[in-house]
């Protein structure tokens, strides 16, 4: 018996010691955080590894970036876009096109409250000038006149247009977030990356989902936040009425535009935050979102498997029922399921 029992004592010592050595054999993972600017926003990279080492990604993802801003930027004279808003076609990549047609089906789905064929219209707000102030009536009209009856076309790899010149700036940051997502599966790592509004997490951190803060629109306060989501291989974006806005003669104005006006969009949301498998597609329902309103938004966004956290002008937080384990108002704030 006490030779078993002995038998019993070193087996379960043997097993212990054996929990151990695979734990401390764990390799744990760090993150480290590289902050940039670049699509004329803040971005950041949390990426594996300590910054400057061998295996940091940082030196591939920064240039992609900058080239993913190259390819979609109408203001870069030899961009894909500056091209096809010059010659009227242009020949794009499977990326590329997809994005375009997106944002082309989501224009007919929205009776074409979002487009991308708005740069008459977008160049005319300097919400970065000193003192900007709004445009005259006649340069609104003649805007609009310019992006009348504006299409895109596609023939294989080549798009063309008709109407008015492209402006990005609706679908660019998710479209930069999904570039560098791929390339941080193809290098078999874990990260979050942020390009202005759009987050892509790729993976989880250390074994649990990434955090990100949805920001409170009613507070000044660029970290103020009015809930929490957890994100494992998801992407998210917010459009929201408070990011660039200025006040002239007592009126306020935000970067939203509506094509149909050449004006900031009248809608009853103050921010929308969506959450779908794809950056592009983020970014450009949740400025769509925002332009057909609250009643419409859910089921726009259901159409593609995103779904929404949003908030009213009157203060109401809608947010969809698939979203109740993973997101966490903040306190003082009461979401409303649907």
């Amino acid at each position: 018996m006490k030779k078993a029992a002995a038998l019993c004592r070193a087996a379960a010592l043997l097993a212990a010691l054996s929990f151990l050595i695979c734990c401390f054999g764990c390799a744990r993972v760090d993150y480290h955080t590289v902050r940039l600017f670049a699509m004329g926003s803040a971005c950041t990279l949390t990426l594996e590894g300590t910054a400057g080492e061998d295996g940091d990604a940082t030196p591939a993802l920064a240039p992609l970036l900058a080239r993913t801003e190259a390819l979609l930027s109408h203001a870069v004279p030899d961009s894909a876009i500056a091209r096809l808003n010059g010659a009227g076609s242009v020949t794009a990549d499977d990326r590329l096109l997809a994005a375009l047609r997106l944002c082309e089906e989501l224009k007919a789905k929205t009776d074409g409250r979002f487009s991308l064929s708005v740069l008459p219209i977008t160049s005319l707000w300097n919400f970065n000038a000193e003192h900007p102030a709004p445009p005259s009536e006649d340069a609104i009209t003649a805007a609009l006149a310019a992006s009348r009856d504006s299409a895109l076309f596609f023939d294989g790899d080549t798009v063309s247009r008709t109407g008015g010149t492209l402006d990005l700036g609706a679908v660019g940051k998710g479209y930069a977030c999904d570039v560098l997502a791929d390339a941080l599966r193809e290098r078999a790592e874990t990260g979050l990356v942020a390009v202005g509004g759009s987050f892509a997490a790729v993976g989880t951190k250390a074994g649990r989902a990434w955090r990100i803060g949805v920001r409170d629109p009613f507070s000044e306060s660029p970290t103020a936040t009015l809930g929490t989501l957890l994100l494992s291989d998801a992407c998210v974006s917010t459009s929201g009425s408070y990011e660039k806005t200025f006040t002239y003669e007592g009126v306020a104005y935000h970067h939203i535009l509506d094509p149909k006006t050449g004006r900031p969009a009248e809608s009853d949301l103050l921010s929308v935050t969506v959450v779908c498998e794809s950056g592009t597609l983020s970014d450009a329902l949740s400025t769509a979102c925002f332009l057909v309103g609250a009643n419409a938004a859910f089921s726009l966004a259901a159409e593609y498997g995103a779904l929404l956290v949003a908030v009213k002008t009157d203060g109401t937080l809608l947010v969809s029922e698939s979203l109740r384990e993973d997101f966490s108002p903040a306190r003082g704030w009461e979401a409303v399921y649907r």
